[in-house]
């Protein structure tokens, strides 16, 4: 079999492109998931970190509705999912964008695994559980003593915060 060669440098060619070499919507968006997964997080975790508007649209680019190659979206969707240069050129040889370096990234703290367990028992009725900002919130806690032990014990403080109207980066 004789490989195809890219009029792009550096670009393998794929048959699912544009005269202009972009990738094609599916294609693109199952790219972009494809990091979305290798980071571990849903759609509306990575629309909270980019200027999508709206997370139903974010869907719609993730799932080939809507070209993410030619979105004006796309560098914030590559800064949040960590892209470098060469994989914006797989999407779009045509895009000069450049990917700056995190600016004071905050440390991101582990999350303890009764915490998880709250997030995945109780994020139904408090979905503010699943928002970044909470879980790493009550992930930097300090505590008298041991940390809180069980999902319920890690519940019974978010709702003390919600209910006192607490809330993260802004009290």
């Amino acid at each position: 079999m004789i490989p195809t060669l890219s009029p792009f440098p550096g670009i393998p060619m794929a048959e699912a492109r544009d005269k202009d070499g972009v990738l094609d919507a599916r294609e693109a968006g199952k790219f972009l998931r494809d990091r979305l997964q290798d980071k571990g997080w849903q759609i509306q975790q990575l629309a909270e970190r980019t200027t999508v508007p709206d997370p139903d649209y974010l869907s719609n680019l993730l799932s080939g509705r809507i070209n993410a190659a030619k979105s004006k979206h796309l560098k914030s969707i590559a800064q949040a999912l960590d892209l470098n240069a060469e994989d914006i050129r797989y999407l779009n040889p045509n895009l000069v964008v450049d990917i700056a370096p995190p600016q004071g990234r905050k440390m991101l703290y582990p999350i303890p695994e009764a915490l998880q367990d709250a997030i995945d028992r109780y994020s139904e009725r408090a979905p503010d559980l699943l928002k970044p900002k909470w879980q790493q919130y009550l992930a930097s806690m300090r505590f008298r003593g041991s940390r809180p032990q069980t999902a319920e014990d890690w519940y019974d403080i978010y709702r003390d915060f919600t209910r006192h109207g607490i809330e993260p980066e802004g009290n």
